[in-house]
């Protein structure tokens, strides 16, 4: 993925932003086309989506409200004016502050350029909004590569495993600090917690110490939260201020792991699929990620030996 300023151009009073997308073409315009795809994406960070109509053709009209972090909720309406698919499409903002929003897709290689140009019509809203809007984009494009990267993921799962416990209760061991202290982590490692939000946007930053005293600090991005059922996020080596560091024990090895864990229930037990896969990663990093599956297999293995026998105890 490749970034790049947003441009501003006060006289026709235009924001422009672009990324380069590491899939193509077809899988972007998919991430905008499917409804269930584009509510997971769709705004800046922290914000929530109800689709209350979306008829993606020329015409087809879109209603949803977006619900901000701080509880307020955003009504919007939306008329596709062009479709093409693969190439383009252009949106008409209904809504104050109308505008019209016009995304064109274009090959760069295996890759993507999108290009996302927002036309404003009245000079005292376009002045209102210059502050908010460039910076609101970019996060929503972070938030449409976590789909993207979705999308790419490897079907087959990394960890699957069976806990004799009730699927609200497993969820809450990896969700809920008071849970999630006494047994996420190595074998051989305490863990403290820092900083616990699992919400969209919120952060998991925690360090753990080994039996000989080494720390590491780790640090989890959440992006989907879909209570009981599934927790979608990157996992990152930290330093203890939060900040993404390379792996300690890696030459090379991906700044960031995608991250899909889903929970079902079945007769009182619930099943744990883990899949994962570089976020972001350059071709050797992605190799290295690869060749460690073996080693990530045994660590998650002794890491949830721990929750089984934790979500033991708490039942007894």
């Amino acid at each position: 993925m490749e970034t790049s300023e947003p441009l501003i151009n006060t006289n026709d009073l235009v924001i422009s932003n672009t990324r380069v997308f590491d899939a193509p073409k077809n899988l972007v315009f998919k991430a905008w086309a499917d409804a269930e795809i584009l509510k997971k994406w769709w705004g800046p960070n922290g914000f929530t989506n109800t689709f209350n109509s979306h008829d993606f053709k020329p015409e087809g009209h879109w209603h949803l409200t977006m619900h901000g972090p701080d509880g307020s909720n955003y009504p919007n309406h939306n008329v596709y004016r062009e479709i093409v698919e693969n190439e383009k499409i252009v949106i008409e903002h209904i809504s104050d502050p109308k505008f019209v929003l016009t995304a064109t897709f274009e090959d760069e290689g295996d890759k993507t350029k999108l290009i996302f140009n927002m036309q404003f019509f009245e000079a005292r809203k376009f002045e209102q909004v210059l502050k908010i809007v460039p910076e609101a984009n970019e996060q929503n494009f972070n938030r449409l590569d976590v789909q993207i990267a979705k999308l790419l993921i490897n079907p087959k799962p990394l960890i699957v495993r069976e806990f004799a416990a009730p699927k609200e209760l497993v969820f809450k061991a990896f969700t809920e600090a008071e849970h999630l202290a006494k047994w996420w982590g190595p074998t051989g490692f305490e863990l403290n917690i820092k900083e616990l939000g699992v919400r969209p946007n919120g952060f998991f930053h925690y360090k753990m110490i080994s039996d000989q005293g080494m720390e590491m600090w780790g640090k989890f991005e959440y992006f989907e939260i879909n209570p009981f059922d599934e927790v979608v996020f990157t996992s990152a080596f930290s330093d203890e201020n939060g900040n993404i560091t390379p792996a300690p024990f890696f030459d090379t090895w991906p700044l960031k792991v995608l991250n899909i864990w889903t929970f079902t229930e079945n007769e009182g037990k619930t099943t744990l699929t883990l899949k994962g896969a570089p976020f972001k990663a350059s071709e050797g990093e992605i190799q290295a990620y690869k060749d460690n599956i073996p080693s990530m297999e045994k660590g998650f293995g002794g890491t949830f030996d721990k929750l089984e026998d934790y979500l033991e105890s708490i039942q007894s």
